[in-house]
């Protein structure tokens, strides 16, 4: 079984071939009107037209869309937006998405009279687009960046349609129909860039329509099957637009204005009688589809049950019809869903197949829903088949936990760095949790062997040294590092899928789709992904009641010290950095020699890593007057927290990400003393070519990021399964910290100190909060 479990693995990373894109049960585009907004006067100017080009898959990239227009419209004007979405009749060969011609389709759906923009789905507008319709075109046919770039485009569709028609839209190339409107001179007009912007073009408060040209770079992944994700330099737009959204509950689609396919497949169930919804708890297709399902208010009942009827609803109106059960259900909505067979709907009165959505879609919109419904739990079984047509039954539970407070393990191991992190956001939440300490054999590097990254076994766990592991299993488990990912996998294995996984680490985070939340640094590098939470630095146990009890503790130590305290923190060296006894001599000089001219005292403490050596040489540099901690195994008494809590001034070596997370959570002035870099081994080598392989982009002949294939595929496909696990870039954290003012690089003669605090971890506890439906 892990050799058939390796083999399909392995197949992952092999680039998907063919079109796989939405097929056609559309004879005309949707049209949704953004009318006049309430109180407002009504404008004298024609409505906006838009034809939107879009795809299944793209439904976050569509709502953000609508969004983005509704932030910046003119709200006393009309403004049409025309879904081009599954139409008939298109051969789709070739094609790069699944909407790449039906943009020259549109001078026949916009019968032929008027101006009309295109925009495709993967674009957000940051400026009015009645501006860019109201543009005159003066004897153009087309207005777009280029002529071979008509990703924006406003058309003068009586001209346009002598041109393109609807027959060529449908069976020509993209590129012999831009190439027939070049043979007309001075058909196609120049558009000005500002409402073209692309990716890295993007500057702010300049832009009026940001386009996310590179596939493989799109924030909201669409299509994971098909690419290995990569940032996209202007993403946070996107994020910002899709958070603002998701606090404003908006649905382009809703009970009061569902899509035509709902309404057609509704007129199509309206003979049939239904019993009074209060009376029942499960829900068919026909009560989806009643007038009555759709009004408000009803009576709650207790659990909402809908087998199977969900996948018959058009995928524009699912968001309100779960929205819809979600109201209705006190405590819970359990649905069942197929993908086995294709679903069936509705297209001018006659049946239609379409493509069924895969577990992650549905999974997906379950998850939006729950988010939209505090304190809701839900149950979505998804049945499937597996890549030899055998069925597989996928089960998904998210939402309220229904304890309160939810049970919580604590996974720890014998790193003090692990321990840190995961006990700081356990304490963070504020939940009673109970600690499982694990000890493990050398057989856990077996494991990876056997299983890589996606094993879920105890191998290699010393379970007669080890806390138990047993039910009552826990709603949350939170653990850092890759020993204890494992357990915490085999955990949620055993719960049935009931557990929430919080995992933080380098090494336990590189495959992010195992787990339900996955924490990690930016400076790590790893690749996005929706389950992906980052960080500028890691989540400590610094509080400002710790530095309290500490500075309470060891006060009177330190009440004699001249003004002003420096805190020397001291790591040691690493597989990139080099802590040798020259390199503690010179820190030490460098220190002293601070501290002698502001007058100061110093109070240094080093950590396991720093070595007797480094150590000796570091205390014989700052000399008598320092107060000295040397760090040594099985410690009682250790004063770093005092160190930090009345300390003035904090210097850290730079290699210790833990001490500058936890330094720059005090909001002291904090400076960062570089170490040495040391040559990098032959492993770690080849694994910074294949990281740059990756990255390594082709621009194509229209300025435009080109899709991932070969080579750079295959090198971020490694790096997405966490075969390759690129090294962190310490040098990218220093920036960071210091663009954030939290920081500053050490000096001789120190800068003016900053003062600003690094406190991320109320972002995490929001997420973690969401993700168990507790608000």
């Amino acid at each position: 079984m892990a050799f058939i479990e390796k083999a399909r693995t392995m197949a992952r990373y092999l680039p998907s071939f063919g079109n796989s894109q939405d097929v056609g049960i559309r004879t005309q585009p949707e049209c949704i009107v953004l009318g006049v907004r309430e109180g407002v006067t009504p404008s004298a100017k024609p409505p906006v037209r838009i034809f939107l080009g879009t795809q299944l898959a793209q439904y976050r990239a569509e709502r953000v869309f609508f969004w983005s227009v509704e932030q910046v419209r003119d709200p006393s004007r009309e403004y049409e937006i025309y879904l081009m979405k599954e139409l008939r009749g298109f051969n789709r060969r070739g094609w790069l998405t699944g909407f790449t011609n039906y943009r020259f389709a549109i001078p026949h759906f916009a019968g032929g009279s008027g101006k009309a923009i295109y925009n495709d789905v993967d674009q957000v507008y940051l400026g009015d687009p009645g501006e860019l319709f109201d543009t005159d075109m003066g004897t153009h046919g087309y207005l777009s960046l280029s002529d071979r770039d008509t990703a924006v485009m406003l058309i003068d569709c009586q001209r346009m349609a002598t041109v393109w028609s609807l027959a060529e839209a449908q069976h020509e190339r993209r590129s012999t129909l831009e190439a027939k409107a070049r043979t007309i001179p001075g058909l196609c007009g120049p558009l000005n860039p500002i409402w073209h912007t692309r990716d890295a073009e993007y500057v702010a408060n300049q832009s009026k329509l940001l386009h996310y040209t590179a596939i493989h770079m799109q924030p909201w992944q669409p299509t994971p099957q098909r690419y290995s994700y990569q940032r996209n330099p202007a993403g946070h737009v996107w994020f910002d637009l899709e958070r603002a959204a998701d606090a404003a509950h908006y649905q382009v689609f809703t009970a009061a204005r569902p899509s035509a396919q709902y309404r057609e497949l509704q007129a199509r169930y309206a003979a049939e009688k239904q019993p009074s919804l209060s009376e029942i708890t499960t829900f068919t297709l026909a009560d989806l589809l009643t007038l009555e399902f759709r009004q408000q208010p009803h009576e709650q009942v207790e659990g909402v049950c809908c087998p199977e009827a969900l996948a018959c609803i058009p995928a524009e109106d699912l968001p309100w019809v779960l929205d819809a059960l979600f109201e209705r259900a006190r405590c819970q909505v359990q649905v069942s869903v197929s993908t086995t067979t294709p679903s069936t709907t509705l297209t001018n009165g006659a049946a239609e197949t379409r493509v069924s959505h895969d577990p992650s879609w549905w999974k997906a919109q379950f998850e939006a829903a729950g988010a939209r419904h505090a304190k809701k739990r839900w149950h979505l079984t998804v049945h499937t088949r597996s890549w030899w047509r055998q069925p597989i039954t996928q089960v998904y539970e998210g939402g309220y936990c229904g304890n309160v407070p939810p049970r919580v393990w604590v996974l720890t191991d014998t790193h003090p760095g692990n321990t840190t992190q995961t006990v700081g956001l356990a304490q963070a939440l504020g939940w009673s949790y109970e600690t499982k300490a694990l000890r493990f054999t050398p057989f856990i590097h077996l494991h990876d062997i056997l299983f890589g990254a996606f094993g879920a076994t105890r191998l290699g766990l010393q379970r007669a040294q080890s806390a138990p592991l047993a039910l009552p299993w826990p709603d949350l488990v939170i653990t850092t590092g890759w020993r204890t990912a494992h357990i915490a996998r085999w955990i949620k294995k055993q719960s049935r899928d009931h557990t929430r996984l919080v995992q933080m680490g380098r090494k336990g985070t590189h495959v992010a789709a195992l787990y339900d939340l996955a924490i990690s640094c930016r400076y790590f590098r790893l690749p996005p992904h929706p389950q992906r939470v980052e960080t500028l630095a890691p989540i400590t146990q610094v509080s400002s009641e710790k530095l309290t009890q500490a500075a309470e503790r060891w006060r009177d130590r330190f009440a004699t010290a001249a003004s002003p305290r420096i805190a020397l923190l001291v790591g040691g060296s690493s597989y990139a950095y080099r802590f040798d006894p020259e390199t503690a001599q010179r820190l030490g000089e460098d220190v002293r020699a601070l501290a002698t001219s502001v007058g100061g005292t110093v109070f240094a403490t080093t950590s396991r890593r720093t070595g007797p050596q480094a150590t000796a040489a570091l205390k014989n540099a700052l000399g008598k007057s320092c107060v000295f901690h040397e760090w040594q195994p099985q410690q009682t008494e250790n004063p770093y927290l005092a160190f930090l809590a009345l300390a003035d001034i904090l210097i850290v070596t730079g290699e210790s990400e833990s001490m500058l997370a936890e330094a720059t959570a005090t909001g002291k002035p904090v400076y960062i003393y570089p170490l040495p870099k040391q040559p990098l081994n032959w492993w770690v080598q080849l694994k910074e070519r294949i990281v740059a392989r990756s990255e390594r982009q082709r621009v194509g002949s229209r300025g435009t990021i080109q899709p991932q294939t070969g080579m750079q595929y295959l090198c971020a496909r490694l790096i997405e399964r966490g075969i390759i696990l690129p090294q962190p870039d310490l040098q990218l954290l220093h920036q960071t910290l210091v663009e954030r003012n939290v920081a500053q690089f050490f000096v001789p003669t120190l800068p003016p100190p900053h003062t600003a605090t690094l406190h991320e971890v109320d972002t995490i506890v929001q997420r973690v909060r969401a993700l168990l439906g507790i608000p």
